[in-house]
């Protein structure tokens, strides 16, 4: 139900959400994860695999490489209000543990419903190859 539910009714192929809710901050390192690899891949996306390596590599994912990869999120939002709490979740990060997503709390929430698979027009390939 909720709004899952209503975006698959719109027509919306694959939805990407949480079970419970998850800080900001986190949900934003996810998202960048995610979307890296999105970029990454070919002209089919597998939802359900990609997220899965999202949350190997959150767990895995060192204090230093979080704080480095929030604060670099932060360079790139111009909103004055999600800059301090990227900030603010980097500087939460110093002197805690050198893993601090390994527990499922922070990385089993996000899941995917509808279509496991997203294919890309050719308009996305042709854009892809484009030089930069």
């Amino acid at each position: 139900g909720g709004l899952p539910a209503a975006l698959l009714l719109a027509g919306v192929g694959t939805v990407v959400c949480s079970l419970w809710p998850v800080p900001e901050s986190l949900t934003l390192l996810v998202a960048d994860l995610f979307y890296r690899r999105v970029a990454e891949a070919g002209d089919t996306v597998d939802v359900v695999r990609t997220l899965r390596l999202c949350a190997a590599e959150l767990r895995g994912m060192t204090h230093t490489q979080a704080r480095a990869r929030l604060l670099a999120l932060r360079a790139l939002t111009p909103a004055p209000a999600q800059r301090f709490m990227l900030e603010a979740a980097a500087s939460r990060l110093q002197g805690g543990p050198e893993q601090p997503y390994a527990h499922p709390v922070h990385w089993a929430a996000f899941f995917a419903v509808g279509a496991p698979q997203i294919r890309f027009t050719a308009r996305r390939r042709s854009a892809r190859r484009a030089p930069r």
